[in-house]
């Protein structure tokens, strides 16, 4: 956590001017004392926090103003309680470190002019010393008057960050020390995770007030969320809905003028089919009329298309694939392995990796994230084992096999999904001992806040909690609907 911050924090020093205030001037007062330690509002504790507020609140950071002001002071204050606590123990930041980093920020701000000279002023590598050192002239002249910044500025702002990075990490390593998590947790948390999941999903799809549902309507509902939330939103739910099987299949590419056209037949059926709106005649008034004008020529009426169409454009792509599905048939009654004709006929690429291969793909009759004809197709199969007759969708000719039913509720707890949330527990335990060790060398130093920084105090009453961010999701190239 506390290295994403770290990571964001430098990302932004090229974002915001260097601090206008001058450090000890009368708009700079002192606001509070950490045993005897200045903290202004120019502090580079304060500063380092402030922006990382600043930058999680984003467009709202104006509405948060004086909320960011306050838990950046407080962040700063537990910083500076670590950072002395640190020294006493004999636990500083050795120069070796300091000056490693001060070497990196240099070379950063080496990339950065580089940077600049290249995408400002066109002058890479090849170009002449004279042409470098015009184009680099020009380039420190632009970054200081845009971003108040000089090499020297730079490379200490830099450091600012490296003298905070260091200091976290070694009380961090503090706070983890001892710190086990044992299997009995791990197995708890999950238990936890599963029926949270499983709480979640069940309140998406209640029905709202005056609403009803069927039991039926609620499951497919629930099965579409769940795929909705995994698919679009990231979601890793630990939780698994009743009723999916697992299918495997072997995609036959067609040619893509066959499928076009039963497509483009398929979609004027369906239109055609739609009821239509009858629209009101328009009136002409008597004086309006123009009886010596030419009718204007009607084009010719496109021929309705029929279902018999419809069908003979599908039959034409099964014709064509005819030879090859006979052949993997006639292999399968020799008792061929339907994984091994995947490999040898198949096009889908999800089917190579052989946790597809091996579990299939997760189909439940109301999928959303799959082709309809697919879903369909695989709904139609009766028992483990069967094998479809060809189905043609928009991505060509499958010949689907049903593999196994896939059990609901919680998912399996494998030896790897017990480490990474063996992890997570870890993470939690180290932050919340770390929070607490800070909390203790806070509550042992003695913070003074003067008249000028009462302000600056956190009312956590008056405040709400900081605003959080979200983050998702791979697209699986099974067979996704389109």
């Amino acid at each position: 956590m506390m290295k994403r911050i770290i990571a964001v924090l430098t990302a932004l020093m090229m974002l915001i001017s260097a601090a206008a205030l001058a450090e000890g001037s009368a708009e700079d007062p002192v606001l509070v004392t950490v045993n005897g330690q200045e903290l202004r509002e120019s502090s580079e504790e304060y500063r380092v926090w402030q922006d990382y507020l600043t930058y999680q609140a984003g467009q709202d950071s104006e509405e948060y103003a004086v909320m960011i002001q306050q838990y950046a002071m407080d962040y700063a204050i537990r910083y500076v309680a670590m950072a002395q606590k640190l020294n006493e123990m004999g636990n500083s930041v050795p120069e070796e470190e300091l000056n490693a980093g001060r070497e990196e920020a240099r070379a950063g701000w080496e990339s950065i002019v580089a940077d600049f000279m290249q995408s400002q002023y066109g002058v890479g590598a090849d170009a002449t010393d004279e042409e470098k050192a015009a184009a680099k002239a020009d380039t420190l002249a632009y970054i200081l008057e845009n971003y108040g910044y000089t090499e020297e500025s730079y490379v200490e702002e830099a450091m600012m960050y490296t003298r905070l990075n260091a200091v976290y990490d070694r009380g961090q390593k503090l706070a983890e020390e001892g710190i086990e998590v044992t299997d009995q947790e791990v197995e708890d948390h999950f238990k936890t995770i599963v029926a949270e999941d499983e709480t979640f999903l069940n309140q998406m799809v209640q029905p709202e007030e005056g609403e009803e549902k069927t039991p039926e309507q609620m499951s497919d509902e629930l099965v579409q969320a769940y795929e909705f939330y995994s698919q679009y939103y990231g979601y890793d739910f630990k939780y698994f809905p009743e009723g999916y099987r697992g299918i495997t299949h072997i995609l036959l590419k067609v040619e893509q003028e066959l499928l076009d056209k039963w497509q483009e037949l398929a979609a004027k059926l369906e239109e055609q089919n739609e009821p239509k709106e009858e629209v009101a005649p328009e009136t002409v008034e008597a004086t309006d009329a123009e009886p010596t004008a030419e009718p204007e020529p009607t084009a010719e009426p496109e021929e309705p298309v029929t279902p018999e169409m419809v069908e003979a454009a599908k039959q034409a792509i099964l014709d064509s694939v005819k030879d090859t599905v006979d052949e993997i048939n006639a292999k399968l009654e020799a008792g061929a392995n339907f994984e091994d004709l995947i490999l040898e006929y198949g096009t889908d690429p999800g089917m190579q990796a052989e946790e597809n291969r091996t579990k299939g793909y997760a189909v439940h009759p109301s999928s959303i994230m799959f082709e309809q004809n697919f879903t369909a197709g695989a709904a139609a199969l009766e028992k483990v084992g069967d094998v479809s007759d060809p189905i043609v969708s928009q991505f060509g000719v499958h010949i689907l096999h049903y593999l196994r039913d896939i059990p609901g509720g919680a998912v399996e707890l494998t030896d790897a999904l017990k480490e990474e949330l063996r992890a997570d527990l870890k993470s939690e335990k180290i932050q919340a001992a770390f929070d607490a060790l800070q909390e203790k060398w806070v509550a042992e130093s003695e913070v003074v806040w003067t008249e000028a920084g009462e302000d600056w105090k956190i009312d956590e009453a008056a405040l709400a909690a900081e605003p959080e961010t979200a983050e998702p999701a791979e697209e699986t190239e099974a067979v996704p609907a389109e």
